[in-house]
């Protein structure tokens, strides 16, 4: 009986310790696959971050030559159907940066003596999921605020499948990411983007002598500041990079599309007008004057440019006596811009009054206090004489020009030129018929005390000053006696035919065709090139024609391919432009919070260190002591609180500047934004390469140099009449000068008739330059190099599955 328990006992044992040795080999094979399945884990893991590592720096290539459609207009999907997915594969893209990334990472793991057999990295994958638009809808609040059609948002997934003893593992990590345009706005479009002008009168208050050359005694009067403004240079505007290209002719469809713009808003003053008046200068001086004529000059006699002669048949203004033979002459005209001061050839003041020292015009007799009627524009939105720039303006803009006509005697030897008159005397004197043995002085010569009279400079429209012309195909100069108080024509005029986006002829001449007028604008049927051009060919028979291209009513393209709605950039009212949640703000990547910022030193710092690194002298030697982006993208910073235009400026980083070589745009929500030292890209194709763009959404931006500004300068808020409403680029330092190549949108530039707020015309006094960087065009063929594909810093989420 014993034997038999202990038998018992050894069948019960055995059964136990059969029973745990299978428990235990069960547990050690189940311990071994999670082994397996862990390692595959892990490396899975680490070739995803090593995909993620890698491809930070080539992504935009990556995604530009295997998922182009990501930076192409999105037509959306019917409603039912899933969001679209575009993925990137390592096993059908040949050659591809994240095929190299899988080989090298697969021949890591060949490497691995610890682990046998060797583990595999079979695929790695990027896909974009869960694709949206940012603005879907087409509606007019959209094409209102400027709808980008490529702009998007959504899911990245990067993945790695690793397969070790069998066993597949996939880890995959999310980001959500956004494609933004760094073009910042419609305005970007234009190289100077205004939409508030005070009164019509504003941008003219420059002093001008007859030469052409800058008249440092004039002071204007308006608005009245003590002292009285005083300006030594203009603002140019070179809307291209390039010069004008004169034999063969320029491409003019082309450059229409690839130049600037700009755009001038209506006026605000107290009459019932919107008309924006430019008094041209000209001269033969290249620093102020010859940049604008509209005939080719055939020589220069005596310092003074003269068109070549024209007859003029017109009884009611110029009845030539009869026989002709007994007063045997010519009549030439000259467009001679405003000026302040006449010299003679020693240098000596002839005519300290200026044009309206002429005694030409009834309303100006030869008084001190007219002067300032004859002041010039300030603003030279065509460049200058050794500089042309072609333009296109858009807004109700006339331009003014003073044309002197001339009699040239062809009894006297040799032929002199003489002023035209009409009659001797007052404007009331009874003499309607001309004579040439009357009271003609020589153009050189100095003005009498009692001048001849020319009632009427150039013969009105039919009908008058608001009638219109018959014709908007020739160059029509606006015809009005300078008279600050009494309203500028409002139709029949244009600023647009007169500077031509147009047609320089060939040879070596940088002047305007003076028979050719607008043809490019003419013959393209394109709106695209020219916002509303049908006004030109079909001008309504009555209504209001403030300039061929009407501020509200345009339309701003990507391309010139069909009017799909997908290709509108912008439709609607330049003026009723706003940064807003439904554009620029929509469209941030990352926010910089600096409202816990004791005072404006703190907040400089954290600002500063938030956005900026010294740039490595190591690596970028012609950059040391200059700051440079952290990183591209669009940064929204919010300001402490209590923080108004007017009071602390948020400052840039000085050193030696900033050094631009990531494309980013900054916003600062509230208050002013000050410039301290230069901004400097490096040039491609005569241009910065990558965009900056500074936007002060409710402040003025203070520039504090005058070396070179790479970026875009934007302040828009509305706030016409007080320096507390922001909307200025104002001047922050002694030379009074700017000199940015990008462009300026401001909400208002030009001065008021008795406001002495600073405005950027009282604060640049000496004016300076800005020149348009082709790449803020959102219709340019560079379009696509500025769209950037933003991942989310951190991973939103880290998963690991199996894989088939």
């Amino acid at each position: 009986m014993v034997l038999g328990v202990v038998i018992l006992t050894s069948v019960v044992l055995s059964i136990f310790l059969f029973a745990y040795n299978r428990t235990v080999r069960q547990q050690n094979i189940r311990a071994h696959h999670e082994r397996i399945a862990e390692v595959a884990m892990r490396l899975a893991l680490t070739g995803t971050n090593l995909l993620a590592e890698q491809m930070a720096s080539s992504l935009d290539t990556t995604i530009n030559n295997a998922a182009s459609c990501l930076k192409t207009v999105m037509v959306a999907p019917p409603s039912p159907a899933p969001a679209p997915r575009v993925t990137i594969d390592s096993s059908d893209i040949s050659g591809s940066v994240m095929e190299t990334i899988k080989n090298d990472f697969d021949a890591y793991l060949q490497q691995l003596s610890d682990l046998n057999p060797r583990p595999r990295c079979t695929k790695m994958e990027m896909a974009f999921e869960d694709i949206r638009q940012t603005t879907p809808s087409a509606d007019d609040v959209q094409l209102q605020a400027g709808r980008d059609p490529v702009e998007k948002l959504g899911e990245m997934v990067i993945s790695c499948t690793v397969e070790f003893q069998t066993l597949l593992r996939r880890a995959s990590i999310r980001r959500q990411f956004r494609v933004v345009n760094m073009v910042p706005g419609i305005f970007s479009r234009f190289s100077l983007f205004v939409p508030f002008t005070p009164w019509y009168n504003s941008y003219n208050s420059l002093g001008v002598r007859y030469s052409g050359s800058i008249d440092p005694s004039y002071k204007h009067p308006f608005p009245p500041t003590t002292p009285l403004l005083s300006y030594g240079a203009p603002l140019k505007v070179f809307n291209g990079t390039e010069t004008v290209v004169l034999t063969p002719n320029p491409d003019a469809r082309n450059d229409l599309q690839n130049h600037g713009w700009i755009f001038l808003g209506p006026s605000h003053n107290t009459a019932a007008t919107d008309a924006v008046l430019l008094k041209i200068p000209s001269g033969y001086k290249p620093d102020a004057g010859g940049h604008f004529q509209v005939a080719l000059p055939p020589g220069v006699g005596n310092g003074k440019e003269l068109i070549p002669p024209e007859n003029i048949d017109d009884a009611s203004n110029f009845n030539l006596p009869s026989p002709y033979a007994t007063a045997a002459c010519m009549v030439g005209g000259m467009y001679q811009g405003f000026f302040t001061d006449e010299l003679d050839a020693a240098g000596n003041s002839i005519n300290p009054l200026g044009a309206a020292g002429q005694g030409l015009w009834p309303s100006l007799t030869p008084n001190a206090s007219k002067r300032y009627e004859c002041a010039a524009s300030w603003l030279f939105p065509f460049g200058d004489r050794t500089r042309p720039s072609r333009t296109l303006m858009i807004g109700p803009v006339l331009a003014g020009l003073l044309k002197f006509y001339f009699l040239k005697d062809m009894t006297t030897t040799p032929a002199a030129w003489k002023l035209t008159i009409r009659g001797k005397g007052a404007p009331s004197a009874a003499v309607a018929s001309y004579s040439p043995n009357a009271q003609v002085e020589n153009a050189n010569g100095v003005t009498p005390a009692e001048s001849p009279i020319c009632s009427q400079l150039c013969k009105q429209p039919t009908g008058g000053a608001d009638a219109g012309y018959d014709s908007y195909k020739k160059i029509m100069p606006v015809d009005f006696t300078p008279n600050t108080f009494s309203n500028p024509p409002s139709v029949g005029i244009s600023y647009n035919v007169l500077f031509d986006f147009m047609a320089y002829p060939g040879g070596s001449s940088p002047y305007p065709n003076v028979n050719g007028g607008s043809t490019v604008m003419q013959n393209t049927g394109d709106p695209f090139y020219v916002p509303c051009y049908d006004t030109i060919n079909n001008p309504p028979v009555s209504g209001t024609i403030l300039g061929l291209h009407p501020y509200d009513g345009v339309m701003i393209q990507f391309q010139k391919a069909a009017m799909a709605v997908d290709n509108t950039y912008f439709k609607g009212d330049l003026t009723k432009f706003r940064i807003a949640n439904n554009n620029l703000l929509a469209r941030v990547t990352h926010i910089i919070d600096l409202s816990s910022c004791a005072n404006q030193a703190s907040e400089d710092a954290a600002f500063a260190s938030h956005l900026f690194r010294p740039a490595d002298p190591a690596i970028e030697p012609a950059y040391n002591g200059y700051f440079k982006p952290r990183k591209k993208g669009i940064f929204y910073v919010k300001r402490r609180s209590g923080v108004i235009p007017g009071g602390d400026k948020l400052t840039l980083p000085a050193g030696s500047g900033i050094y631009v070589n990531q494309n980013f745009i900054i916003i600062i929500d509230k208050g002013d934004i000050l410039i301290p030292q230069k901004i400097k890209a490096d040039s491609l194709n005569n241009a910065p390469g990558k965009l900056f763009s500074l936007v002060a959404l409710e402040g003025n931006i203070y520039l504090g140099t005058n070396s070179e500004i790479d970026a875009y300068l934007v302040a828009l808020n509305p706030g016409p009449g007080s320096l507390a409403g922001g909307g200025r680029l104002l001047c922050a330092n002694a030379t009074k000068e700017m000199n940015i190549f990008g462009g300026v949108a401001a909400w208002e530039m030009g001065l008021y008739e008795t406001n002495t707020d600073p405005t950027t015309m009282s604060t640049f006094s000496n004016g300076g330059e800005i020149h348009y960087n082709p790449r803020f065009n959102p219709s340019s063929p560079l379009y696509l190099n500025a769209l950037e594909f933003i991942p989310e810093d951190i991973a939103s989420a880290i998963e690991i599955t199996g894989a088939e």
